[in-house]
């Protein structure tokens, strides 16, 4: 006899399989996990009933699908984790709080797309029984036949009573998985975040913070393993990651906190596995649970900002500098101290170069034997070794040197440390495209990258260079005669009161050029300007080192002539201009001739104007000599 020829069970027999299959459940679960539990209740619904299989699909309360979290199945495809669409049959179920019998899967319509998956697992008959909490259905059991089977009404009594009794482990089933859901999804969020999360809990009995929490980005941030981190603070790396001279700052601040429950925003330095330096901003905040006080708090690695904070600050301090009219050594050398700073690992020098002989005129940065070297001739000549890096550095490129070179000298390489293997040169270019100067960086890497803060170096050198030869033109026109490029008279002036302060003896002499006025009406001004500028130039190859010669204006020229005891030894340098004026003729011909004039400090005169006047009388009496005597502007 098969299962569908039984007869209907009396009331009596029914509550007696009931109690019995209660009995056998609640001795097999004893001790078990919900899903065992739930497992469990399968196997004997299913042996009660006389079915192949069954199993406890939970509800999703957003969809109205459900899937497969328990079942009873002695052989066939597990149905474990499959999904159940919202099909007609579970909307029946779930609007009717009461269980349907599906006769023949094949033809019942009311399965939906879930008919072909109960078809390919061999499932002819079933029944689906709703389980009920507080008003509302949070899962069902079904019940499958591998054969036909014609389920009764006491199949459905029993099973619903079985059901009714499984409510709190389902239920219990549904809180795990929404918690296990809810921190699937605290873990998405955690990891989406740019930054890491960290718990505390303040324990008073070891007057140290626990730390039962910390976020996988701090694996990466730090260098350290996950399990570092967790544990009292004085076990972990906590007291190890803060800079030291900003640990009792960041455990102040944590006290702070957990005393006050207000929240507070900290930066402090830190440092990572390897050593390396890291700027931290720390949002922390908490709260009371129970007796005890949590911490929760938000890393976020700040170092790039804190870099382009301290990189402005940097800038705008030298850009002040500048502004104050500082020496081009003192920018030169802050500019150098910036970029060793900001782009570590790295030793620099800076050499501005005259541009026009690729020479050195400044230097920092250099062991200071070094710079003697490179300032004299032996480092011009030295640097005309290197044509091929001038020749890329005028064209913009960065042209790198190994210390190997045999162009680079033994005592050039033991002036640096030992692990300096090669050198880059960076061009520094105005903003005409001029090559200024060039960044040396002293390094043992294969490149140096163009950190903004060498950039930014470069930048402010090129201003620092550019402002520094507008100011020395400036200067130079304010000082200088515009024709002759002579000093003028107010730099003449300087240098004599200069000279009467120190109050060694020296001389003076007065030039006035014989002739000069009809050269002007002969051949005109022009002719009269070309003639200036070269008896300038006569005269300043008579000009030993220290003396100065002054155009005052017009054919008058005065001469300070230092470093002499004797008013023979001014007189014989008169004597030289005299004849240096005198032998200079443009190709047209025209020349002229000096009457000079001189005085002596303090012998002739103790001031200024006193020493101005003797040398001028004696130079006009020279002049009417000349006269007298018929010489001419063609003597």
């Amino acid at each position: 006899m098969n299962s569908s020829q039984l007869p209907e069970p009396t009331d009596l027999e029914r509550r007696l399989r009931e109690a019995e299959l209660l009995i056998r459940i609640n001795a097999a679960a004893a001790d078990l996990s919900p899903i065992v539990v739930l497992s469990t209740v399968c196997e004997e619904v299913a042996l009660a009933i006389g079915v192949t299989a069954a199993g406890f699909a939970q509800l999703n309360r957003l969809d109205r699908s459900s899937t497969v979290i328990a079942e009873a199945r002695p052989r066939g495809r597990s149905a474990i984790g499959l999904r159940i669409d919202n099909n007609p049959l579970t909307q029946q179920v779930i609007a009717e709080q009461r269980g349907v019998i599906v006769s023949d899967v094949a033809s019942d319509t009311r399965l939906g797309s879930s008919q072909a998956d109960l078809l390919e697992r061999g499932v002819q008959s079933m029944m689906v029984v709703p389980v009920i909490a507080r008003g509302e259905v949070i899962g069902t059991l079904g019940l499958d036949a591998l054969e036909p089977h014609r389920f009764t009404q006491g199949d459905m009594d029993l099973a619903t009573s079985v059901v009714r009794s499984s409510v709190p482990v389902l239920e219990q089933t549904r809180v795990v998985e929404q918690l296990k859901d809810s921190l699937e999804r605290f873990e998405r969020l955690v990891h989406g975040i740019d930054g890491v999360v960290w718990e505390n809990v303040w324990m008073p009995a070891e007057q140290d913070f626990y730390c039962d929490y910390v976020s996988p980005q701090a694996s990466l941030m730090f260098g350290y393993p996950h399990s570092a981190f967790i544990g009292l603070d004085r076990d972990t790396i906590w007291r190890t990651i803060p800079h030291p001279d900003n640990l009792e700052y960041t455990n102040a601040a944590l006290l702070h906190v957990s005393q006050s429950l207000q929240s507070v925003s900290i930066e402090y330095r830190a440092f990572t596995a390897d050593g390396q330096p890291l700027w931290i901003s720390d949002q922390i905040s908490a709260w009371r649970h129970g007796d005890t006080v949590r911490l929760r708090g938000l890393m976020q690695d700040i170092t790039k900002r804190k870099q382009a904070e301290r990189l402005e600050g940097e800038r705008n301090a030298v850009l002040e500098l500048i502004a104050r009219g500082a020496a081009l050594e003192t920018v030169m050398e802050r500019l150098r101290q910036m970029a060793e700073q900001l782009a570590q690992g790295t030793t620099n020098a800076l050499i501005v170069f005259d541009e026009s002989r690729f020479s050195f005129s400044n230097a920092v940065g250099l062991p200071r034997q070094l710079v003697e070297k490179l300032l004299g001739e032996a480092g011009q000549q030295f640097l005309t070794q290197f044509a091929s890096e001038k020749k890329l550095l005028r064209e913009g490129l960065i042209p790198q040197v190994l210390m190997s070179d045999p162009r680079i000298s033994d005592a050039f390489r033991a002036a640096f440390a030992s692990d300096i293997d090669r050198i880059t040169a960076l061009p520094v270019r105005s903003s005409a495209g001029e090559l200024l100067a060039t960044m040396l960086v002293f390094h043992n890497t294969p490149e140096v990258q163009m950190t903004q803060a060498l950039l930014a170096v470069m930048d402010l050198l090129a201003i620092a260079i550019e402002r520094s030869k507008l100011l020395s033109a400036l200067e130079f026109q304010a000082t200088h005669d515009q024709l002759t490029h002579l000093p003028n008279r107010s730099l003449y002036e300087q240098r004599l009161s200069v000279a009467l302060e120190q109050g060694n003896v020296f001389g003076l002499l007065s030039v006035d050029l014989n002739g000069f006025k009809e050269i002007n009406d002969r051949y005109g001004h022009s002719v009269g300007d070309e003639l200036l500028v070269g008896i300038a130039d006569a005269m300043r190859a008579n000009l030993r080192l220290g003396n100065t010669l002054a155009r005052l204006g017009g054919d008058e020229f005065v001469m300070i002539v230092l470093d002499i005891t004797e008013r023979d030894e001014c007189l014989r340098i008169a004597a030289s201009l005299r004849i240096a004026v005198n032998g200079f003729r443009l190709p047209n011909g025209a020349g002229v001739s000096a009457a000079i004039g001189t005085a002596m400090f303090p012998s002739d005169a103790g001031s200024a104007n006193g020493l101005y006047r003797v040398a001028d009388a004696a130079m006009y009496k020279e002049k009417r000599g000349l006269e007298r005597r018929g010489q001419s502007s063609q003597p």
